[in-house]
């Protein structure tokens, strides 16, 4: 609860107007970490909640949240996008493994070593201001389906 706190207080020093509707998607988007909810998700859910909210004050909200760095928005595949509170911590930094054959993500902690991102800015002149690492391939899941389909 007190992250949902920490995220109200955030807005409001931006001075963005905390309704209730973005109360629940930020409550929504809290209470499912690590599922990457679409805008139709957090519909669904915010409806069970409170039947009022509409999908376009969903998108309106998302939009908004993401705007001003509260939540990220993914796009894994050529669906729709996928929102997930925004990483504060660099502790909390974390990257995506997508599987091309049934769609599970599986979030790993950062694996990179802070020299090799620094060196990588430096080299280039850059200034990183988000970074994420999105990989495609297999889970074992599906490399086992897979397999077990070769050999039948």
């Amino acid at each position: 609860m007190s992250e949902i706190i920490s995220l109200v207080n955030e807005l409001e020093r931006k001075n963005i107007k905390v309704t209730q509707q973005r109360r629940i998607i930020l409550g929504i988007l809290n209470n499912n970490k690590g599922e990457h909810l679409s805008a139709r998700d957090i519909y669904t859910l915010g409806k069970d909640i409170d039947d009022s909210i509409g999908l376009s004050t969903v998108y309106r909200t998302l939009n908004l949240l993401r705007d001003v760095g509260i939540i990220a928005e993914y796009h894994f595949d050529k669906e729709f996008a996928k929102y997930e509170i925004s990483c504060q911590k660099e502790q909390d930094i974390h990257h995506h493994l997508i599987c091309k054959n049934c769609g599970k993500i599986i979030e790993v902690e950062n694996y990179l070593p802070g020299y090799f991102k620094d060196e990588i800015y430096d080299k280039n002149q850059f200034i990183c201001q988000e970074f994420s690492l999105k990989v495609s391939g297999l889970c074992k899941e599906c490399q086992q389906l897979l397999s077990e389909e070769k050999t039948s």
